[in-house]
């Protein structure tokens, strides 16, 4: 029966894997966009951001309807929205259509990582950080699988349209196989009650948890959505794209180890509250050295880019200091309530800060290095204030 349950678990989180390819690929094939639309750096950070808009706003709906419904129908059904922005953005020949396809992405997207966590929540409680991890680990591998092999992916086929239709064709054949390898729970396993769920908002430490998690991963998600791939240009300018991509990857790598490690010493420690703390700690050091002191080398560069991965990681045990406060029965509705706030930070700020940057360009001839480093300023003050909310929690 375990080995059952680590199958549909893997399998749910696959649909993580994919949507995750999906959206940080959008940097590979963004920058052909960029220049084919003339759009200016805030349009391409909106169109980027659309999928995360319609992802942190789906999440607590998809939350409630998880803890309602079977994922043997939810998820197929989510796989098939997420499938069709797939193919809307393959034949986007605007900006509109290209938003209006993130955001349809975004949608189906928004059960993916909802539903493996809370399968594995009623399935692997004891473990619940390193399956969270786990999870985390699958979509960052699909990060990596967005940037050097999309990018010869894109080569190959020679342009992004079939690129995102064989996307979407294996999140129908995904939603296939789900439907017809998954079982309906039983109509008694949960018992959800919408007055519970609504209290949830009146939690202070709801609040300081999830307001954690939002500002600890916002850095991660706004760089590798929009700037990762531009700043690091500048950075290594004598770099070939290739090689920024697989440079790139390194982000993700990281991201994998650190989430996998620390969510492990997270399950076994007496204090969640320590780990995520020190994470956060670790997150503002290295982006105040990859932003602002810049050692020279690619070397170092490269060993920064894999530390920020690392120790983002560490957030993702919140789930679990969450979890652990609220029945078995709202498990959906909080992780939905927790995912949206952690991303409606990135997609607030990811067009702001686009904004800036056409703002410092438009006034001033300053260097662009200098216009990143002056917007960037926000995302290591983002991770200190999340360092000083989780110490405010009470256990």
């Amino acid at each position: 029966m375990r080995m059952k349950q680590c199958a549909i678990w893997t399998l749910i989180t696959l649909f993580f894997f994919l949507e995750n390819i999906c959206n940080f690929s959008f940097p590979v094939v963004g920058q052909e966009i960029k220049t084919h639309l003339a759009l200016s750096f805030q349009e391409y950070a909106i169109i980027g951001s659309a999928f995360i808009l319609a992802y942190s706003l789906m999440m607590i709906p998809a939350g409630i309807v998880l803890d309602l419904f079977s994922l043997r129908i939810v998820l197929p059904c989510a796989l098939l929205i997420f499938a069709m922005g797939c193919f809307i953005f393959s034949i986007g020949t605007d900006f509109h259509l290209l938003v209006i396809a993130r955001l349809t992405m975004g949608i189906g997207a928004a059960f993916s990582l909802l539903s493996s966590l809370k399968y594995a929540r009623e399935n692997f409680q004891d473990q619940m950080a390193l399956f969270s991890a786990v999870a985390l680990s699958m979509g960052m591998l699909g990060g990596m699988f967005a940037k050097t092999p999309t990018y010869f992916l894109l080569k190959i086929v020679g342009q992004m349209s079939g690129v995102f239709i064989a996307y979407a064709v294996i999140a129908i054949v995904l939603a296939i196989v789900m439907f017809i390898f998954m079982e309906h729970e039983s109509a008694d396993k949960v018992q959800f009650k919408p007055k519970e769920a609504l209290n949830i908002l009146t939690h202070k430490n709801f609040w300081r948890i999830a307001l954690y998690g939002s500002l600890m991963y916002s850095p991660f998600l706004v760089m590798e959505i929009a700037w990762s791939e531009n700043y690091l240009g500048l950075l290594l300018p004598k770099l070939s794209d290739l090689m920024i991509n697989a440079i790139e990857s390194l982000v993700f790598l990281g991201m994998i180890v650190g989430s996998m490690l620390l969510g492990y010493m997270s399950d076994h420690s007496r204090n969640r509250q320590d780990g995520l703390f020190y994470s956060a700690i670790a997150v503002s050091v290295v982006l105040v050295g990859l932003f602002y002191i810049i050692p020279p080398g690619q070397t170092i560069i490269c060993i920064l880019l894999f530390l920020f991965g690392f120790f983002t990681g560490g957030f993702m045990p919140s789930f679990a200091y969450l979890l652990q406060r609220y029945p078995m029965a709202l498990s959906g509705t909080v992780l939905g309530m927790m995912n949206c706030i952690n991303m409606l930070g990135a997609t607030i700020t990811t067009p702001v800060m686009g904004g800036a940057l056409d703002a410092l360009r438009a006034n001033t001839e300053m260097d662009l290095l200098l216009c990143y480093q002056l917007v960037f300023i926000i995302l290591p003050i983002f991770t200190l204030v999340a360092a000083t909310l989780i110490r405010q929690v009470k256990d």
